[in-house]
């Protein structure tokens, strides 16, 4: 397969880049740092759905300096199902006291959320109200500093269908 380079883009301070409104199909990205000879054979894969039915995919990556040059891997992907929430957003991050959750419309009653840390335990749950133009704010002072997943669950569905999970850091 060919692929056509279609954005060169630097990161922020942060190490992050956003390339909103990509049409649905298959990607790759190639980091290179500067001084660093971009390792061509390192790269990550990833396809962009229907489009019919996700509102935002995220995609988290890592990348590391060897002697061989950068290698590129996949940590986290993420979407948001558009038949269940639209618009939504957890910010600061990192936070320290207070996690915003903020959400245009909720397209699905009955939606709950989750924190949970990394070993799976569930640290605080809730339901998510109902409503247009909606901010939750949760309180997190006791959580320690640390990285956790914020999920949002259908819990009617099988298995509690994991609507959309975010990754958010709390540091003190």
């Amino acid at each position: 397969m060919i692929f056509e380079l279609i954005a060169y883009v630097e990161t922020d301070e942060n190490g992050q880049f956003r390339q909103p409104n990509l049409p649905d199909g298959l990607y790759r990205i190639n980091i290179e740092f500067p001084g660093i000879p971009m390792d061509q054979s390192s790269f990550v894969e990833f396809e962009l759905g229907t489009g019919e039915n996700v509102e935002s995919e995220f995609l988290q990556l890592s990348a590391q300096i060897k002697p061989t040059g950068i290698v590129v891997e996949k940590i986290e992907a993420t979407a948001v199902l558009k038949e269940y929430i639209h618009e939504f957003n957890v910010f600061p991050n990192p936070a320290r006291d207070i996690l915003n959750v903020t959400y245009e419309r909720l397209n699905h009653p009955g939606l709950e959320w989750q924190v949970i840390n990394l070993q799976g335990q569930q640290l605080m749950r809730g339901k998510i109200p109902q409503g247009s133009d909606q901010m939750m704010q949760l309180d997190i002072t006791g959580l320690g500093d640390g990285i956790y997943l914020f999920n949002v669950i259908d819990p009617d569905a099988h298995s509690n269908s994991q609507v959309t999970t975010v990754r958010f850091i709390v540091r003190k």
